[in-house]
């Protein structure tokens, strides 16, 4: 882990690389002052500095930094241009999500020996500016209250973004209760109702044997909350209860994904080419007391269910039936459309993925409301440089975090539309032809 710290004795101006932000105001408060001090230096990553060996280490806030000039630049972009300096030797640029200011950028830099000796305060600052000036092209307007999405002028930036506009600036703490259902999806149904989002689908799914499905926001959220009630009402699931969701391609499996956020249910998405083996594994580490897969793997559960102590529901998704199964497809479409929205905080459990198990067993991995939900809202221009207008397609299988990441978190906190091929394999040409037939992916 590398820290940007200030050596002991040197001046901290607010300002020079972005301002001081608790709990690093190490001026004028003794307490906190103590509470960054770490051997010889004060960790306040609010600056730049050059150490013994020669690096100049400083870190870009999110809003000081970039957004100050109205940039919409990552890692990449500020590595490219700081290596066309002639004081930087090498040079290496990584970010990292930041409670307060949603992702901070860190420059690790080796200057030429010319250099060396330089003033680092003026360095820096000469550093910064150069960035600035060879990223001009990427210069976009930013997404403030009243303004309009780039290429879009009569589409205004929605509330759901503009309200969190003053914690991206560090002007006000993240919040203590957040849904990604209700906060977002409902938000954007919102909008869509009252006409101020563009006609195209939130979501749109095709078999490639000539099936489609298209739904709307406000058709997801009908469609989510019937699903929520069986969940809740059916099988009697509550809010921290763990479900594990094994499915190809197909809606259900985005059904399930926004009725447990609904529900304050916690989900452990599965890839669909897990053994029995796996299965028993995921089901005794997770305690999970509901499971929803499709026909294909519903011998493998059964084949190990009598050893899953946990195990209550098991939920098939299927025209047909199976014994000791519920019909996934017959159930909701019978539930009513009427769910609360649970009330979860920003910091609670919402999915848990499973490791590839590289070395050992796969470990679980927890996800938050905040670090899949509310992430997007605070740094969304560093991933996808998307609108409403646009469509988002992500062919990664469904048992992995890129699946979350591309086609339900990052795409629908941009209010654009997810697109789905079953692709039950990945082949180039089938890939290729879709994004001739259908242009807009």
């Amino acid at each position: 882990v590398t820290i940007c710290a200030n050596m002991k004795g040197m001046k901290i101006k607010p300002g020079s690389l972005g301002k001081a932000v608790p709990p690093y105001d190490v001026r004028d408060n003794p307490e906190k002052t103590a509470a960054c001090m770490t051997g010889n230096f004060y960790v306040t990553g609010d600056r730049g500095i050059m150490d013994e060996e020669g690096y100049v280490w400083f870190v870009g806030r999110a809003d000081d930094i970039i957004n100050s000039a109205g940039y919409r630049i990552g890692p990449f972009e500020v590595e490219s241009a700081l290596i066309q300096h002639p004081a930087v030797s090498e040079s290496a640029v990584v970010s990292s999500p930041d409670p307060i200011r949603g992702e901070v950028v860190k420059a690790f830099v080796v200057l030429a020996p010319a250099f060396a000796s330089h003033d680092p305060e003026k360095l820096t600052h000469d550093l910064q500016q150069h960035v600035k000036k060879v990223t001009a092209p990427y210069k976009y307007p930013r997404k403030l209250p009243g303004r309009t999405f780039h290429g879009h002028p009569r589409l205004l930036v929605s509330d759901v973004h503009s309200q969190y506009e003053s914690v991206r600036r560090g002007e006000q703490e993240i919040p203590k209760y957040f849904n990604f259902a209700s906060d977002v999806l409902d938000k954007w149904s919102e909008i869509e109702k009252a006409g101020k989002r563009p006609t195209n689908s939130a979501f749109w799914w095709i078999s490639g044997n000539g099936e489609e499905v298209k739904w709307s926001f406000e058709e997801l959220g009908f469609l989510s909350r019937k699903v929520a009630n069986v969940l809740t009402k059916v099988c009697g699931l509550q809010k921290g209860d763990r479900v594990i969701l094994v499915l190809p391609r197909i809606p259900e499996w985005w059904l399930v994904n926004v009725a447990c956020i609904r529900a304050g249910i916690v989900l452990i998405p599965g890839t669909s080419q897990l053994s029995a083996k796996d299965i028993l594994y995921r089901l005794q580490a997770s305690k999970a007391k509901c499971i929803i897969t499709n026909d294909t793997l519903a011998p493998a559960v059964d084949s190990v269910a009598s050893e899953c102590q946990f195990l209550k529901n098991k939920l098939m998704v299927s025209k047909g039936s199976r014994e000791g199964w519920l019909n996934f497809n017959e159930l909701y479409k019978n539930q009513p459309a009427d769910h609360s929205c649970v009330k979860t905080t920003i910091q609670d459990s919402m999915i848990i993925f499973f490791t590839s198990g590289t070395t050992g067993s796969p470990k679980m991995t927890e996800h938050s409301q905040g670090s899949l939900g509310f992430r997007p809202l605070l740094c969304e221009r560093y991933w996808l440089d998307v609108t409403p207008s646009s469509t988002v397609w992500g062919i990664t299988d469904t048992g992995w975090i890129v699946t979350s990441l591309t086609s339900v978190f990052d795409s629908w906190a941009l209010g654009s539309c997810v697109f789905v091929h079953q692709l039950p394999q990945i082949e180039s040409s089938v890939i290729l032809n879709v994004r001739k037939t259908y242009g807009g992916v």
